[in-house]
């Protein structure tokens, strides 16, 4: 009984994976190196501003830009970037990279790798409408990586970065609870 219970505070110890739920950054990692997202539905273990050695396996460092400022083309190449502005590789995105927020992702490879109410999306291209991209290696690459994210109900998923609203979808356009235009 004694070992029983010496082994499961073993594994209580270790805390959650990557993508698991939680309610506590307690939960993800008694040492405090992964917090709780509580943005995400039933939460969702993860190290914020990662790079690229600070996710354990089968995690991968994405970083997140607002939907909103990916709005200056730079398919013609990055000099059509202004000020801090660089060309995001795979989107084509003019982006200031004050307004990057990393996050270690669950990676996988379907959508039966992710938990309920999660989906597997891929960086880049597929990502594009999560403002998603797989942070570059140590030489500068950009590959792609699929990686779990809440399952789109109304709008974009993804972590919470505060992103401006999106033209379109702003709290104006936003009914309120009696149907009529919110203030």
């Amino acid at each position: 009984m004694r070992r029983n219970l010496v082994l499961v505070l073993a594994l209580a110890a270790c805390g959650r994976s990557i993508g698991d739920d939680c309610e506590t950054n307690v939960q993800c990692d008694p040492q405090g190196a992964r917090q709780c997202d509580l943005s995400q539905p039933g939460g969702y273990c993860t190290v914020e501003g990662c790079d690229i050695s600070s996710c354990p396996d089968h995690a991968v460092c994405v970083r997140f830009f607002p939907i909103g400022a990916l709005t200056q083309d730079c398919s013609a190449g990055p000099q059509v970037c202004s000020g801090r502005d660089f060309c995001l590789p795979d989107e084509k995105f003019c982006v200031d990279p004050r307004i990057e927020h990393r996050f270690c992702m669950k990676g996988c490879d379907s959508d039966s790798d992710c938990r309920d109410g999660y989906v597997c999306r891929q960086t880049a291209h597929d990502g594009m409408d999560l403002g998603a991209e797989l942070l570059p290696n140590a030489q500068g690459q950009v590959g792609q990586a699929k990686f779990c994210i809440e399952r789109p109900v109304g709008g974009p998923p993804g972590p919470n970065v505060d992103a401006p609203p999106l033209p379109d979808a702003g709290p104006a356009d936003a009914p309120g609870s009696d149907g009529s235009p919110s203030d």
